[in-house]
């Protein structure tokens, strides 16, 4: 799927990132593709309000002023947007329902990496198991998080047990493939299968800002986008052969 715009109005933009595409410019490749500077092309003027990680599909919205993004960064920073996302996990939470506030930091030898230390930033995490299939071998689960630490949301489901899909950091990189769940599974001659999802697992579905800018007192700007096509292929398959656990 490739960049689309899912909102705008006079003060804000929400675009749909894919998986792969950075929010903002590399620091050493200029040339890679980018939402500020795709945007910037077609807008002259934008500003970067949140950032989603490379891997991580789904919702990013920049402001069309400063005084929108003054308006909008706040709202993050008080901790008063709700951010919704989709993760696809090996193996399923445990419990399967409920918060991890285990506290972040940076890896003391991995670059790159973080892990839960007890001097490590606050994080907040709240997550709810949506559906288990393969007798709990996978699991789609819905999260909600109160801080934004670095790879929080990766790092609090392989602390519960429940790496995501195609995580390399965190979980052992492989993606899901049909094979997986599925016996004999008929290839054309000279014919490699493709894994399903080939990429991290974990979409940004939802953000609710609970004051739109220019909007009535208490109006919030509620802005979602549907799951991703790898994720509902992978859905239809696991509740085919691997029949889904409530």
């Amino acid at each position: 799927m490739r960049i689309k715009l899912l909102y705008e109005d006079d003060h804000i933009i929400a675009l749909y990132k894919p998986s792969g595409v950075l929010s903002i410019p590399d620091r050493h490749d200029k040339t890679l593709l980018n939402i500020y500077t795709w945007a910037l092309k077609k807008w002259g003027e934008v500003y970067t309000i949140h950032r989603i990680d490379k891997a991580t599909s789904g919702i990013i919205c920049l402001a069309k002023t400063k005084e929108a993004l003054r308006h909008y960064s706040l709202q993050f920073e008080h901790q008063e947007v709700t951010k919704i996302y989709y993760a696809f996990c090996k193996g399923a939470p445990y419990p399967l329902e409920g918060e991890n506030e285990q506290p972040i930091a940076t890896h003391p030898t991995i670059k790159g990496k973080m892990h839960i230390h007890p001097l490590g930033k606050a994080s907040h995490t709240l997550y709810k198991t949506e559906q288990q299939w393969a007798g709990g071998s996978y699991s789609l689960v819905k999260v909600a998080i109160i801080t934004g630490r670095t790879h929080q949301i990766r790092v609090h489901l392989h602390n519960l047990g429940a790496p995501i899909i195609g995580d390399t950091l965190y979980g052992d990189g492989r993606g899901f493939y049909l094979s997986d769940i599925k016996k004999n599974v008929h290839l054309k001659k000279g014919t490699e299968e493709r894994a399903i999802i080939d990429r991290l697992g974990l979409h940004a579905t939802a953000l609710r800002f609970p004051q739109k800018l220019g909007g009535k007192e208490n109006e919030k700007l509620e802005i979602e986008v549907d799951l991703p096509k790898d994720f509902t292929a992978s859905i239809q398959q696991l509740n085919k052969w691997a029949g889904p656990k409530s």
